[in-house]
């Protein structure tokens, strides 16, 4: 439910209860990334008076994670997830802040530019 009198409208990668509410065009920019990482799920937008008439709505889980990250040579706290009421339960948790630093692995850091470089590419081009 849409109600711009209770708040903004959602913006793209909204957290919503351990997914992520996107556009249609931020779902293309994710498939066009990596069409395996991903799954979706068309989401029935309502508003309160009248229909709705923008642009399609879906929720985002990711399915697949590349861990690229060099923990030894990054500056940043890790720690295990510990609330069991946590979603993130029992998995490593990465937290970030001013001063932190992060490296990927070298293998997989030109993986990462490449993925870089073509979002880069198609937010250029559309």
């Amino acid at each position: 439910m849409f109600d711009k009198s209770a708040g903004s409208s959602p913006i793209d990668l909204e957290p919503y209860y351990g997914w992520w509410l996107i556009s249609g065009r931020a779902k293309a920019v994710l498939e066009w990334l990596d069409p395996e990482a991903f799954v979706f799920v068309q989401c029935t937008v309502r508003v309160p008076h009248g229909s709705y008439d923008g642009p399609d709505y879906w929720l985002c889980d990711v399915v697949r994670v590349l861990d690229a990250l060099d923990e030894a040579q990054s500056r940043l706290t890790i720690r295990t997830e510990d609330d069991p009421r946590s979603l993130k339960f029992g998995k490593k948790v990465y937290l970030t802040m001013l001063g932190s630093k992060l490296r990927l692995q070298s293998a997989k850091r030109i993986s990462f530019v490449w993925l870089i470089a073509r979002l880069t590419s198609y937010a250029i081009k559309t």
